[in-house]
């Protein structure tokens, strides 16, 4: 199941908001047309503050000072102040269905080289058998900052934010990535040397760790960290590499994802297309404008329902070779993502 999946099964019956927005605290909610409008706790003199309208994407709005955007997970996280997964959870509780429900087994493994301690959950992921490792694999790594991410723009605390861990027996700096309920479901691993040398010794610089595969194309790195964050801004910058969500998360900049390539998959369109927001992809220097454009393509609907724009940076006279949007930091970045030096399709 993923949110598009869930939020189909919350707007089988609008009893399910009004149960919602009651177990949070909400109070005098009543249904206006094809929205629910209600106050946000109990001394909350405004019986309207909370908006979550009946749409595809539970569209939702906390109008306070500074208002909050979103859709119905963004207003749980901001009231419960939970994390993304927490709010999944809730609502699966609530209207009656099981929370991870595609899970089918779980069986222990013995240590491996490369690997660790870890049990598995398997389940279907558009078809494609995805396991879900436990929490506890970190434990069998180094949770110690790295002094080579932070030479490239990665906090400390950011590092240890996205579980940012080494692997000494592999010389690796490891990413794990999440699914939309936070679940592990990979490892990458960064060799702890330059590019320089990792080409002079053909060694690959990004790996998935052995027995912690998995297919990225079906996911994107940074979402289940970022997605209040990108419903709120009403856009996401699409990077190659997960360095980049990681960078910009530094100088804070949070409406970020990564798709672990140049190419988008057609389970990434997919999850992209559902946030409904715009979506601006961040490629490294030397993607052809050509072919940004022809990945852009993928990502625009026929109904201006769904999702916003779509577009990509250009960034030929900005970026150096090779180099990332991200990797000068933020004065650079915000060059690239100018409004004028993006082009819209």
């Amino acid at each position: 199941m993923d949110i598009k999946e869930l939020k189909e099964k919350i707007l089988e019956d609008d009893d399910n908001i009004r149960k919602i927005l009651e177990t949070i605290g909400c109070t005098r909610i009543s249904k206006h047309n094809s929205e629910f409008r209600c106050a946000k706790n109990k001394d909350d003199t405004n019986a309207t503050r909370v908006s979550v309208k009946l749409d595809d994407n539970l569209s939702s709005r906390i109008f306070d000072l500074i208002p909050i955007r979103g859709d119905l997970l963004v207003i749980i996280m901001e009231l419960e102040k939970c994390k993304l997964s927490g709010a999944i959870k809730l609502c699966c509780n609530i209207i009656g269905i099981k929370y991870n429900y595609n899970t089918q087994n779980t069986k222990k493994i013995r240590r491996r080289a490369f690997g660790g301690f870890y049990s598995t959950i398997k389940k279907e992921h558009n078809n494609i058998n995805i396991q879900i490792h436990d929490e506890k694999i970190l434990n069998y790594y180094i949770n110690k900052g790295n002094i080579r991410f932070k030479n490239d723009g990665i906090d400390y605390d950011v590092q240890s934010e996205f579980d940012i861990m080494y692997d000494d027996e592999t010389k690796r700096i490891l990413v794990p990535w999440r699914d939309t309920f936070g679940n592990i479901i990979g490892i990458m691993g960064r060799f702890n040397a330059s590019a320089d040398y990792c080409e002079k010794k053909g060694i690959s610089k990004w790996l998935p760790l052995k027995g912690l595969n998995f297919p990225k194309s079906n996911f994107i790195y940074g979402l289940y960290q970022n997605y209040k964050y990108i419903l709120q801004q009403g856009r996401i910058y699409v990077f190659e590499s997960e360095k980049s969500v990681l960078q910009t998360r530094s100088f804070g900049v949070y409406n970020t994802g990564a798709i672990g390539s140049h190419e988008i998959s057609p389970m990434q369109r997919k999850i992209l297309i559902s946030l409904g927001v715009d979506i601006v992809t961040c490629m490294d220097e030397g993607i052809p404008d050509e072919f940004n454009a022809q990945q852009c393509k993928k990502l625009v609907t026929s109904s201006s329902l769904i999702g916003g724009k779509v577009g990509f940076a250009m960034v030929d006279g900005i970026l150096n070779s090779k180099e990332s949007p991200s990797d000068r930091g933020l004065k650079i970045f915000n060059e690239c993502i100018a409004e004028n030096n993006i082009f819209w399709i």
